[in-house]
Order: C-alpha cells, then structure tokens, then sequence
C-alpha cells in the first residue's frame, strides 16, 4: 500500500474511534455555553470548576485535578503544596473535635454511635496509607484582588458538571453542556437527577469553629433534638413531630378570615391595601432563645406568607445554627411558590375532612363567606401551601442528608 493511501485510512480509522459528542480539546466553547463555574484572572488565566464558597477575603473553588494538572500547572503546584500534611492536620483537628463531643453526648444514643463510627473512619484513616493526591478534586483558594471576572453556571448546568465528572467523562470544564448532555444521555443517565454525592472524591480541608458548629446543629437536629417553629409572617408558634407538617386548616382560617375583612371593607366603601408580608428574620432572636432552654444547636422554621387574594401560596424554610459566641445564624433557607387557584384534589379532600373545618365553616357564616365559591377558594389555597410545603420539606430533608454523612466534607458555606 502507498504511504499516501496507508495515511488517509489511518486517519479514517481514527475519526471513526473517536467517541461521538465528546468536543475537541482546542475547541473554544463561549462562556455562557459552559457547565462549569469560570473565573478569569487578571494574569490572563481562567480557572475552571465549582464555586463552594465566597466571601471578602478569599473564594474557594473545587477544580478537577487533572484538568488544573495540565492546564495551569503553577496553580496546581501551589494548590496542592504539601497536601498530605494538610490532610494529617485536618484528621487530628476532627479527633480532637470528635473527642471533646464524645465526652457530653448522651449514653446509648443516636448522636453518639455517630460520633464514635467517625473517630473510628478518621483513625482508620490515619493509619492508612493513601495518599490525599488520588482524591479527584482539589481545592483552590483565590484573593478577589486576582480575580477580573466570574461567571457562574446556572445550576441545571453544574448539575450536569457533576454528573460529568461522576461519570468520568473528558473535558467537562471546555465542552459545551448540550455536547455534555448527549453524552450522558447515551450513557442512560438523565442529567436532571438529583446530581451524585462526590463527597469521596474532594480532598479533606480545615474548618473554623462557625462551620464546625453549623455541622453539629445538623447533626444534633437530625439524631437528637428535633426543634421546629411554624406559622405566618407575624405570628410564630411551637410545633410538635419530626415532620413539622403545616396544618392547612389554620392556614384556610387565616385566608377566610382576610377575605372578611376585604368583604367588610368593600361594604363599607374602604380602601383596601394588601401591603406585602414581612419576609424579615426578625423570628430568630425568639426562636433562638426557647431553642436556648433545650440546649439545643439547630432549629428550623416553616413560614406561609397568606396574602388575602389567593392567588399564590409560598412557604419559606429555613435552619438556624447557634455559632460558638451562642449568637444564631440561618445557614440554609428554601422558597417554594404554588398557583393557589389551582384544584389538587386529594389535598382539598385531606382538608375538608378535617373536622375543625366545619366548625370553621360554621363561625365564618355570619360573615357571608359560606358561599361554595368562597369556600372552594380558600380549600384550594390550602391545598397549594401544603403541596409547597411538602416540597420545601424534601428540600430540607435532602440538604440534611447530605451533611450528616460524614464530618469533614461537603464544604458548608453560607451567606449572613
């Protein structure tokens, strides 16, 4: 065979091996096509991964080690710096921690099986003998004074980032996330799924005594002391059971008792102002001080924002931990919004057999608000709060599984 003719079949044959919908390496993707977050410094360098964490002094970035490897190796350099002690400063930090929460958990307890299995992961991994250098990640921590610009990827997209780098796949950080997707797809995973947990794979940072805390009221939250906190914008109450379900029944009360004084109002030729609910945290010095009296390290609170036309139900959740000076801080917080004018019928039917309904009913009748029409609006509303909070609830239930796994990864980050 000629050289000319063995040439073209050799490249044929290549073109033909290469996978399909996996980009070129040189192939230039615009930013806004990106799965990944991008920060471009003023050196002209572009960082390429997953922003964890923000603030005045510095952010913190997990970048795929091998892609910062080859393609900013000055940066690798000094992220990876002495890695290995790092990762035995951060083991003793975490016994010593794990020690000192042993000697107060209660006997026979949930909290303290799970204090003693981590002392016992984290020893055993004192005495092996992997290095921190096969984690898959690494950390990279930038001064603002470095950075020019940061663009960051819209969560559906570093969703696909992750699931990407779960599944191995080459050039995540360049490739263009449609070109992502089809891959994944042909692999029969559906990007849109929760994204996997690469907890393993990031390798193993400090933490200061405001993220250690944060940890613990998770933890003591979910294995020990369960405080809750439900209600309205302006009015807050105690509530009992793990699963701090909304009793839609008030929250119909509270929209049938607004559209009475909108109907009064109307008879009397008032003007009517339906000013905006207070969204403010102003629950939190309150509910910070009975959590206080059960020595408690977290609490959540459950809010439906009742509005007197009905038209949109939101309930807002969030979780406070109680930082080492016992100030509290909501380090997680969640909004869910629902059409309340839309049927849901197996809700409306959990709520009309309530029986405080009826008696509901039955007080609001002099108020000219027992007509079906009326009464139907309002079951609905209920419906669509509950619907919302159901949601809001998983949301919450996800983030808690996810930091009570282990007690040194994922980061915890949160804004005051």
């Amino acid at each position: 065979m000629k050289p000319l003719k063995f040439l073209i079949l050799l490249w044929s044959i290549s073109s033909l091996l290469q996978p399909r919908g996996q980009a070129e390496p040189h192939k230039v993707v615009p930013r806004s096509q990106l799965a990944v977050d991008l920060i471009n410094l003023k050196s002209g360098q572009s960082v390429r991964g997953a922003i964890v964490g923000a603030d005045a002094t510095r952010i913190t970035v997990v970048v795929a080690r091998d892609w910062l490897k080859e393609a900013l190796p000055s940066i690798y350099l000094k992220a990876t710096a002495d890695e290995d002690t790092v990762q035995k400063q951060v083991s003793d930090q975490l016994q010593t921690r794990l020690k000192q929460e042993l000697e107060t958990a209660p006997n026979e307890s949930r909290l303290k099986f799970f204090l003693k299995s981590e002392e016992d992961r984290i020893g055993a991994s004192l005495t092996g003998t992997q290095s921190v250098a096969s984690s898959q990640f690494v950390w990279v921590t930038l001064s603002p004074h470095s950075i020019a610009k940061v663009t960051r990827a819209a969560p559906d997209r570093l969703r696909l980032a992750v699931w990407a780098w779960s599944e191995m796949l080459s050039h995540v950080e360049t490739r263009d996330f449609h070109d992502l997707e089809r891959e994944l797809k042909q692999r029969n995973i559906e990007p849109t799924a929760p994204a996997p947990d690469l907890t393993a794979k990031l390798p193993p940072r400090q933490q200061d005594d405001r993220e250690w805390a944060a940890r613990l009221a998770i933890l003591d939250y979910t294995l020990s002391k369960p405080v809750n906190f439900e209600g309205t914008a302006d009015v807050l109450i105690r509530s009992n059971g793990e699963r701090n379900e909304i009793n839609a029944t008030l929250i119909v009360s509270k929209l049938m008792q607004s559209q009475a004084e909108l109907f009064l109002n109307e008879l009397m030729s008032e003007q009517n102002s339906d000013s905006s609910p207070n969204t403010t945290r102003n629950w939190l010095k309150s509910a910070g001080r009975e959590a206080d009296q059960e020595s408690a390290r977290g609490l959540r609170v459950t809010q439906v924002l009742v509005k007197s036309d009905g038209k949109q139900a939101i309930v807002e959740m969030a979780f406070a931990a109680r930082m080492p000076d016992k100030t509290w801080e909501v380090i997680w917080s969640h909004q869910e919004l629902r059409d309340g004018t839309a049927p849901r019928a197996n809700l409306e039917a959990k709520i009309l057999a309530d029986p405080q309904l009826k008696q509901l009913l039955n007080t609001l009748s002099a108020t000219g608000l027992s007509a079906n029409d009326q009464i139907q609006k309002a079951i609905r509303f209920g419906a669509a709060t509950m619907e919302a909070q159901q949601a809001a609830d998983t949301q919450f239930m996800h983030f808690c599984d996810r930091y009570s796994k282990r007690l040194d990864a994922p980061p915890l980050t949160w804004s005051k």
